[in-house]
């Protein structure tokens, strides 16, 4: 299976026929999973909007998630960069893993694709030493394509809210 293309927020707002206010509070609640790709970036990948809408499909009622009790401002309600997220890992169409002897490498046009960011924002992640680990071969730039679902797993963020949650479950 190919990597997952990514969406930005006003993608995912116009998929899902909502806000974009709407899309970040269900990040930022913990309903839809998502990765910050930057300190201001966010993808969200069609994997994870079909997990929001199957798991959705199962309840009634507006899209909209309900009204927070705490203000917007509350710092325990940010989203936390988890250290090794929990997606599933990338199989080819034949079941096979991902990772093999001759690695798929990706060019930096089907990567800013994937991400949905420009060409220009690669290069200067590069510069900067940040945004997935890449191959320099003489003046081409190549990316394995597991490269990039682990950096898309490091960056992927849970909220606060969802976190205490979950314990909460596992206590009681």
């Amino acid at each position: 299976m190919p990597v997952s293309k990514l969406l930005s927020v006003a993608q995912v707002s116009a998929k899902l026929q909502c806000a974009r206010s709407t899309v970040r509070k269900l990040v930022a609640d913990g309903e839809l999973r998502a990765s910050r790709i930057s300190s201001r970036t966010i993808r969200i990948s069609e994997a994870d909007i079909k997990a929001y809408l199957d798991s959705r499909a199962n309840r009634s009622g507006p899209l909209r998630p309900p009204r927070r009790q705490t203000g917007p401002h509350d710092e325990s309600k940010r989203s936390q960069v988890r250290d090794g997220g929990g997606g599933a890992p990338m199989t080819k169409s034949n079941g096979h893993s991902a990772v093999s002897l001759s690695p798929k490498l990706l060019t930096e046009t089907q990567v800013s694709t994937i991400f949905n960011i420009s060409i220009n924002t690669l290069r200067y992640w590069r510069h900067c030493g940040d945004g997935p680990n890449y191959i320099k071969m003489g003046r081409l730039v190549r990316y394995h394509a597991a490269e990039l679902e682990s950096y898309v797993q490091r960056k992927t963020c849970v909220s606060k809210a969802r976190a205490t949650a979950e314990e909460y479950r596992v206590a009681h």
